[in-house]
């Protein structure tokens, strides 16, 4: 039986940490949500919950990149437009902070520019908003998938080198 962590709307931790469940082979993955809406923040940290993530939630880059060093998230979703720093340099910075973290970019206010802008920053997928949530979760398990390739990848290359 799995066990959720549940996170209040700052990402606190509210419950036990169960980042392993089900033994050491299944580890929980964890997800940081940025965006300066409590709102919309919150709908998505109950959707992510529910589906069985770890979630960690953050308002700005300050928050968000705390959380990223607490905890070193799987994926981000990450709103470009916020008060302070830019959803840009939280994107570079997270990318930054671990190479192998999945950032997906939102905005209400993006332009093709801005998308390239985001992926050259190292986001691997740019979705405007009003956010469609099954485009979201379609996106996701993309991710998922290219991380467990990225994954698999790197440990065929250090078994045919000969580290473990």
């Amino acid at each position: 039986m799995m066990c959720l962590n549940q996170t209040n709307v700052q990402g606190e931790s509210t419950g036990p940490n169960q980042h392993d469940t089900d033994g050491p082979a299944h580890r929980r993955e964890w997800i940081l949500l940025v965006d300066d809406s409590d709102a919309f923040r919150e709908r998505l940290a109950r959707a992510f919950s529910d589906r069985g993530y770890e979630v960690l939630s953050a308002r700005n880059y300050e928050e968000a990149m705390h959380q990223a060093q607490e905890k070193s998230p799987d994926y981000a979703v990450v709103d470009l437009r916020m008060p302070g720093r830019s959803g840009l340099e939280l994107v570079r910075d997270l990318k930054g902070l671990d190479a192998t973290i999945r950032v997906l970019v939102l905005s209400g206010f993006g332009s093709i520019a801005t998308a390239v802008d985001a992926m050259r920053m190292g986001a691997f997928h740019y979705l405007q908003k009003p956010l469609d949530e099954e485009e979201l979760r379609i996106v996701l398990a993309e991710a998922i998938k290219a991380k467990g390739l990225v994954i698999n990848s790197d440990a065929h290359v250090n078994q045919a080198v000969g580290r473990r």
